[in-house]
């Protein structure tokens, strides 16, 4: 009886009538849903797929081997083949699987390499502290045990006053925690802010260790992570305080200090002095080591705990041989420190050696935080035990989550949601993001290449976060009626390579440690202003595109297995 066109005029003016017999309280509501009803008839529902297709995905992979493989080539011809002629000496040491290697850029690396052999044993002497206590003594002797192996041990590594220094300082932050959350930040941001300058630390000896030529700047990473661990145990203790005294006075159970303390106190000190994290990491927040250092099967030995285990080591022990390779024959980090007039040096070899500086600068943390996380299994403590790889990932606010993990657990349970987040409107988020920075630059060092490293970040996630909520709000059904489901994929994908390629230009701040740094993005984004030939700029942003391509089929890939796994779970129960 009625056409499709008249169909549809019948169900707009019924609309129309339903949303005029409504309050006017509600009259926003029900436009909103009409406009919504327009848009999804404008479209007609079209879904855009996550990733492009696996013939297309393979294409892409087999372009970026090439073009990675030539690179590779490219730099080992020029430099890497003798690197003695041309950089210069002091960026380079004496190498066991070549004649020359790289100086180690990150001081905590050579550290941890130079002291391996004492960092095993202290290890071994913490795991038999530790699990004999566990399964023999009562739980406060056993978190007293293993705070005490652990101190001693920092005493070998830095000295007495120092570890002294470190050890009042965290118990001074429990006693704040009876009193104030802001007293806990005054305390632990004044420490940060203290070391930063750098002048009291004369006063504190140095360790036996350190006077033989070990670990002598170990300090600074032991300190920074234990300023992080007394902010996180003081603000959790805190806040389950405020949380039993909001409970009615029947039920409330009011402890004094002294009982607070005597409650509270071992469990914290393990939590701060834990051997397997405490000279690289990663952190954990106090409320994810109770809930791990509790579990009522932690004494119970796994049966594949064992074949867990030599996966991992094997993993570790393949990626630092791989990372050893890198270093000795494409040592691009002392080429990017060694670099003095951009002009003069091949764009396809600045962008190649970008690219691989912060592969080896992941691969580093793989190592730091991986063995640590080895160790802390055998005590049946889960630590994050490496850092995701970075070449899957295509978004900043990726890169926070995944790379160190302990880092931004911390600043997302201790800073980000107690100012309100993303729940409370945009204000409160841009503050939240804001602070969460500050805190990043104060941790790091608070040097003005570190300043200007967080500023951008911070700057570029905030605007990372604006530019998805505007193509969820329109851009992606303007797109949808405009292009096919399989351009709109593509279009979506490189602008993400494009935000990525500038982001991954901002580590380079930090791990140059110097402004001058900050030449590195304008000489990438050269082309733009015709100072280098277009194509230049174009392939590198094809090869980002690439990048984004693998990384939306893994995720996509992981997603599906994760689904089946669920899926079989369920039929199983």
């Amino acid at each position: 009886m009625f056409s499709n066109n008249s169909k549809v005029e019948v169900q707009k003016k019924l609309r129309l009538k339903s949303t005029n017999r409504l309050s006017p309280a509600l009259w926003p509501v029900k436009a909103s849903v009409k406009r919504f009803e327009e848009v999804d008839e404008g479209c007609q529902s079209v879904a855009v797929p996550r990733c492009a297709s696996r013939l297309e995905t393979l294409a892409y992979a087999v372009l970026f081997a090439a073009a990675f493989i030539y690179g590779a080539y490219d730099f080992y011809e020029a430099i890497g083949s003798q690197p003695n002629l041309v950089l210069p000496a002091e960026q380079l040491t004496a190498g066991w699987l070549a004649d020359w290697q790289e100086s180690l850029s990150i001081p905590l690396e050579s550290e941890m390499m130079a002291g391996y052999k004492y960092y095993l044993l202290a290890c071994l002497g913490f795991l038999l502290v530790s699990q004999l206590t566990l399964r023999l003594a009562p739980r406060w002797v056993h978190y007293l045990s293993t705070a005490g192996c652990t101190f001693a041990a920092t005493v070998l590594v830095i000295g007495a006053r120092k570890s002294l220094y470190l050890l009042l300082l965290f118990c001074g932050e429990i006693v704040l925690a009876y009193f104030s959350w802001a007293a806990v930040w005054a305390l632990g941001l004044a420490a940060l802010m203290l070391q930063n300058s750098n002048h009291w630390i004369d006063i504190l000896d140095t360790g036996t260790l350190s006077q033989k030529g070990y670990m002598e700047s170990l300090f600074y990473p032991i300190s920074g992570y234990l300023y992080c661990r007394c902010i996180s145990a003081g603000l959790s203790l805190n806040q389950m305080l405020r949380d039993q005294r909001r409970q009615p006075a029947d039920e409330a159970q009011q402890l004094s200090l002294l009982q607070f303390l005597k409650l509270h106190l071992p469990r914290a000190l393990a939590y701060g002095f834990y051997l397997p994290w405490h000279f690289s990491g990663p952190i954990l927040t106090f409320a994810d080591f109770c809930r791990e250092a509790e579990r009522p099967d932690r004494l119970v030995w796994k049966p594949n705990l064992l074949l867990l285990l030599a996966w991992r080591a094997t993993r570790l022990l393949v990626w630092m041989l791989l990372l050893q390779v890198l270093h000795h024959f494409l040592p691009v980090g002392a080429f990017l420190e060694s670099i003095r007039s951009y002009e003069s040096v091949p764009y396809k070899r600045l962008v190649f050696s970008m690219y691989l500086h912060g592969q080896n600068f992941m691969l580093v943390y793989v190592q730091l935080y991986g063995w640590p996380g080895l160790v802390s299994s055998i005590d049946g403590v889960e630590l994050p035990h490496w850092p995701d790889c970075i070449s899957r990932v295509y978004t900043y606010r990726q890169m926070w989550r995944v790379f160190d993990r302990g880092l931004a657990s911390f600043m997302y349970s201790h800073i980000y949601i107690p100012m309100g987040g993303s729940r409370h409107g945009i204000v409160r988020q841009v503050a939240a993001v804001a602070a969460s920075f500050a805190f990043v630059s104060i941790y790091h060092g608070d040097s003005t290449s570190v300043r200007i490293w967080a500023a951008l970040n911070a700057f570029h996630l905030l605007l990372e976060i604006a530019a998805c909520r505007l193509y969820e709000w329109k851009l992606k059904a303007w797109l949808s009626r405009r292009v096919s489901p399989a351009n709109h994929q593509r279009l979506v994908a490189y602008i993400i390579g494009f935000n990525l390629a500038v982001t991954s230009c901002f580590i380079f701040v930090f791990l140059i440690g110097d402004v001058s740094a900050l030449l590195f993005i304008v000489e990438i984004f050269k082309p733009l202003l015709l100072y280098r030939p277009w194509w230049h700029l174009f392939v590198g942003l094809l090869l980002t595109y690439f990048t984004v391509q693998l990384s939306l089929r893994y995720e996509e890939c992981v997603e599906a297995k994760r689904k089946k796994v669920n899926k079989v779970c369920q039929k199983i129960n």
